[in-house]
C-alpha cells in the first residue's frame, strides 16, 4: 500500500470519494456543452445549405462553449488518472522516484493553476465591469460568464492537484496507471510457453 501500510480513516476515504464525485459531476457539464456544440454546428450547416442563412452567432457560441468543455473536465481528469507523468519513462523509475515526480508535479500544478485562477478572476471582474461582448454585432452576448468558467476551472484544477498530494501520502492509489506489484516475472511472461 502506498501510504506505508496504514489503512486510511473511513471518513477520509468518504471525503475522497465525495471530491471525486463532485469533480465527475462538474465534468458532465463539459459533455453537455460538447453535445450542444455538435447539435448547433450541424444545425448551422443544415440551415445554411437549406435556407442559405446560418444560425446567428453560431460560430461565436461554438467558440465560447469550448471553454467549459476544456476547463470543467480538467480537474476530474487530474483526479482520475493524473496529468504529470510519461508512462514510457515513469514506469522505469524506482518507487521513491515515482513519488517524487508526483509530488513535484502536483505542487507545481497547484501553484500554476492557483496563479492562473487568480488572474482569471481579475479578468472576469474586468469583463463584467466593461460589459465586454463576443463581437461588435447587435446580437453579441456578454463573455464574462465564460471568463468565470475559466476561473472556476483553474480553481478546481488547483484543488485537484492539492488533493492529489493528499492522496499521494495518505490514501491508497486510485489512479489506474500504477504498475501492478511484481509477481515474480516480467510483464508479458505469464502466457509464454
Amino acid at each position: 500500500m502506498e501510504n506505508g501500510g496504514k489503512v486510511p480513516h473511513p471518513a477520509l476515504v468518504r471525503f475522497d470519494n465525495g471530491i471525486f464525485n463532485v469533480m465527475k459531476w462538474i465534468s458532465y457539464v463539459s459533455a453537455v456543452c460538447l453535445l450542444v456544440i455538435t447539435l448547433l454546428s450541424t444545425a448551422d450547416v443544415a440551415a445554411s445549405k437549406i435556407f442559405n442563412h446560418g444560425i446567428t452567432n453560431a460560430t461565436d457560441i461554438v467558440t465560447y462553449l469550448n471553454i467549459p468543455v476544456v476547463f470543467l473536465s480538467a480537474a476530474y481528469v487530474q483526479l482520475e488518472r493524473g496529468h504529470t507523468h510519461i508512462d514510457l519513462i515513469y514506469t522505469h523509475f524506482p518507487q521513491w522516484g515515482q513519488k517524487l515526480v508526483h509530488t513535484v508535479g502536483n505542487v507545481l500544478g497547484a501553484g500554476v493553476s492557483a496563479f492562473i485562477a487568480y488572474r482569471a478572476v481579475l479578468s472576469t471582474i474586468q469583463k463584467f465591469q466593461v460589459v465586454e461582448k463576443s463581437s461588435s454585432s447587435a446580437s453579441a452576448f456578454v463573455v464574462w460568464p465564460f471568463a468565470a468558467v475559466i476561473s472556476l476551472g483553474f480553481l478546481l484544477m488547483a484543488a485537484a492537484f492539492l488533493w492529489s498530494l493528499v492522496r499521494e501520502f495518505i490514501l491508497p492509489p486510485r489512479m489506474m496507471f500504477m504498475p501492478p506489484e511484481d509477481a515474480g516475472g516480467k510483464p508479458g511472461e505469464e502466457g509464454d510457453a
